[in-house]
C-alpha cells in the first residue's frame, strides 16, 4: 500500500502539470492580448481581431472547455493531497499554493468567462468594447503570474522533499557503517584477546613443563652423585 509520503511528490506533479496546461491555454490568447494590453494606441483592427478570437472561443463545443476545466481540477486534486497531512515546515507553502490557485480560478470565472460572454452578446456593461477586451487580457496575464508562482513554489518543494530524503538516507547509511565498523572492531578485539589468552596458557604450560623437566634432571643427578 502506498504511503502518504510517497503521495506528496505525486500531488506536486499533478499541480505542476495541471497549471502548466492552464498557462498553455491562456498563452494561446497572447498574440491577440499583446496588442490590446501592451501596445498603447493600437489600431482598431487588433481589437477587432481579439473580439473575433474570443467570440470563436465562446462558441467552441463545451467538451473543449470541460477538458480544460478537468485538467485544472486535477491540479486541485494534487493540492488537496498536499494539504491532507503537510509537514510542519512546509504547511504554509502548501496552504498558500492552494489559496493562490483558488484566486486564479476566481479571476478566470469573474473576468475571463464573463468577458467572453460579453464578446458574444456585445454587452460590455459600464465599459466600452476595447476596455473590456483589455480587462480580459489583463486578467489572463494575472492568472499566468499566479499559476507560475505556484509552479515555481511546487518545483522547489518537490526538490526539497527529494533532497531531504537523500540526506536522511545518507545519514542512516553512515550510521549503519559506523555501527558496523564498531561491531567489527569489537569482534576483532575479542578474537585478539582470546588469542593472547591462548598464547599465555601455552607459555605457562611450556614453562611448567620445562621446570618439571629441570627438576627431574636435578633429582637424577643427585642420585648419581650419591652412588659414587
Amino acid at each position: 500500500m502506498i504511503s502518504y509520503d510517497e503521495l506528496i511528490p505525486i500531488g506536486g506533479t499533478l499541480i505542476i502539470a495541471g497549471l502548466s496546461f492552464g498557462i498553455g491555454v491562456i498563452y494561446g490568447n497572447l498574440p491577440y492580448d499583446f496588442f490590446t494590453l501592451f501596445r498603447l494606441g493600437s489600431e482598431q483592427k487588433y481589437f477587432d481581431l481579439a473580439l473575433q478570437h474570443y467570440q470563436v472561443w465562446g462558441t467552441t463545443p463545451e467538451i473543449v472547455k470541460q477538458i480544460a476545466h478537468i485538467v485544472i481540477g486535477i491540479a486541485f486534486v494534487g493540492g488537496l493531497i498536499k494539504i491532507y497531512k503537510p509537514p510542519a515546515d512546509t504547511s504554509y507553502f502548501e496552504y498558500g499554493s492552494l489559496f493562490v490557485m483558488v484566486i486564479g480560478v476566481a479571476v478566470y470565472l469573474s473576468n475571463v468567462r464573463i468577458g467572453v460572454a460579453s464578446a458574444l452578446v456585445g454587452d460590455w456593461g459600464e465599459v466600452d468594447q476595447n476596455t473590456g477586451l483589455g480587462v480580459i487580457a489583463a486578467s489572463e496575464m494575472m492568472i499566468i503570474v499566479l499559476f507560475l508562482g505556484v509552479i515555481v513554489l511546487q518545483i522547489g518543494l518537490v526538490y526539497a522533499h527529494y533532497a531531504d530524503l537523500r540526506l536522511k538516507s545518507n545519514f542512516i547509511i553512515n550510521e549503519l557503517k559506523i555501527e558496523n565498523n564498531a561491531l567489527l572492531k569489537k569482534l576483532s578485539g575479542g578474537k585478539t584477546s582470546n588469542q593472547s589468552e591462548a598464547k599465555a596458557e601455552e607459555t605457562k604450560s611450556s614453562g611448567s613443563s620445562t621446570s618439571t623437566t629441570e627438576a627431574t634432571t636435578t633429582k637424577k643427578s643427585g642420585k648419581k652423585s650419591k652412588k659414587v
